[in-house]
């Protein structure tokens, strides 16, 4: 569970952080999710480490309950976002995980900002997207204008899509998070469809991959291999993640067969946990 929670100012946005506050000092590890997603992505990790560090996660602007202004979703806007978040939590060091599109803003951030990083984890993103990746965000993009008739609905919507194998405590904890009630009645996701149409054209416009060479820190590269919808076309092609190894210095690719990008994090049994600590270290 989320042991704890608030509110950094980001210039006029707030932000929405979550917190799985460690039992010693080792440096924390800061967590973004992607694109489609919330910071309770990340619950699992949170409690699995909390025993030997913090983890700190957070909703990027448009998603959960942080602020959702009408415009301000490029690259710029979310690294500023996660740097607030960062010093205001007064943190001297830390360890940076970003999955899919949240690799992207890490990347983003650590090749344009002055940044007290130490480690790095980009799982399932960092660079230019699979073509599966357009169609995952269309797909979501659909969900935005449904309301649901409850959770319940839009749970069933979603087991049935992504053909999932195992429904976890933390699948439920995730996706009740993703969804609000309406006045109406109903419930739908609460996320801004304009941060996704902005992100989606700031994607396309922009070369992520000049980006790598300025990753100066040791990092870890996750792929996953699977799609989200069962099918072997990764979020993160084999060929793209290769190229992102040879772009950063010191670091170094794992693969992980069989998990997408969501199992990876949600499913138990996956091996991320093991890669982490294996990374992370003592320190």
């Amino acid at each position: 569970m989320v042991l704890k929670g608030g509110y950094v100012s980001s210039g006029q946005v707030k932000i929405r952080y979550h917190i799985w506050e460690g039992e010693n000092s080792r440096i924390p590890l800061f967590c973004v999710h992607g694109m489609m997603a919330n910071g309770l992505f990340f619950a699992r990790i949170g409690e699995r480490l909390r025993p030997v560090r913090t983890v700190v996660s957070y909703d990027l602007r448009g998603r959960g309950e942080s602020d959702k202004p009408v415009q301000g979703y490029n690259l710029e806007m979310h690294a500023g976002d996660l740097d607030c978040l960062i010093r205001q939590m007064g943190f001297d060091r830390v360890n940076l995980l970003g999955s899919s599109f949240g690799a992207v803003i890490v990347a983003y951030y650590l090749a344009t900002k002055n940044v007290p990083v130490h480690k790095v984890i980009l799982v399932d993103g960092g660079t230019s997207f699979s073509s599966a990746f357009a169609r995952y965000v269309e797909i979501f993009l659909r969900h935005l204008d449904v309301i649901f008739s409850s959770r319940e609905d839009y749970m069933e919507e979603i087991n049935n899509l992504l053909r999932l194998d195992l429904w976890t405590d933390y699948h439920e904890q995730f996706y009740t998070y993703q969804t609000r009630h309406v006045t109406y009645g109903g419930v739908r996701v609460r996320t801004a469809k304009n941060a996704i149409i902005e992100e989606m054209k700031e994607l396309s416009d922009r070369n992520i991959k000049s980006l790598l060479p300025g990753i100066k820190q040791e990092t870890l590269i996750i792929r996953s291999t699977r799609g989200l919808f069962g099918e072997t076309g990764a979020l993160l092609s084999g060929d793209e993640a290769r190229q992102m190894a040879g772009l950063i210095p010191g670091s170094r690719l794992v693969e992980v067969e069989g998990a997408n990008c969501i199992s990876l994090f949600l499913n138990e049994g996956q091996p991320l946990l093991e890669h982490l600590s294996d990374f992370l270290g003592d320190e």
